[in-house]
C-alpha cells in the first residue's frame, strides 16, 4: 500500500482477522516517519531493513539517519513487537552487515 492512510483503512476492514508487519524499507522520504507513526500501535512486528547505500554503516550514511529515524519513530510511537532484522545489500559477507545493523538498532532499543 502506497500510505498509512491505506494501511489504516485495510486493517479497519479487516478486522482482527489480519496482522500487521511493518517493514521499515517499504517506505521512503520525508514522510516516512510520519506514515511509520500512523501504524505503529497496530503492528505485531517489523522487517528492520537498513537501505544500505554506498557509504555502508558510516556515520555519514543517509542510509543510516534514515534507519534511526524510522526505528526511533516506531519506538517513541509504542512499537512494542519483535525486530527481525534483515539485510539485503551488495555485500556479501551477510552476517557482518547484520551485526552492524544491530548495532545501529541498539542504539535504539536497549
Amino acid at each position: 500500500t502506497p500510505d498509512s492512510t491505506s494501511v489504516n483503512a485495510i486493517l479497519d476492514e479487516a478486522g482482527d482477522s489480519v496482522g500487521l508487519l511493518i517493514d521499515l524499507a517499504n517506505w521512503s522520504g520525508p514522510s516516512t516517519c510520519d506514515e511509520l507513526a500512523a501504524i505503529t500501535s497496530r503492528a505485531e512486528t517489523c522487517h528492520a531493513k537498513c537501505r544500505v547505500d554506498e557509504t555502508g554503516f558510516g556515520a555519514h550514511s543517509t542510509a543510516v539517519h534514515e534507519y534511526l529515524d524510522a526505528l526511533n519513530a516506531i519506538r517513541d510511537n509504542g512499537f512494542t513487537g519483535s525486530l527481525a532484522l534483515v539485510y539485503d545489500g551488495a555485500d556479501p559477507a551477510e552476517w557482518h552487515m547484520l551485526d552492524q545493523e544491530y548495532a545501529l538498532m541498539r542504539q535504539v532499543f536497549r
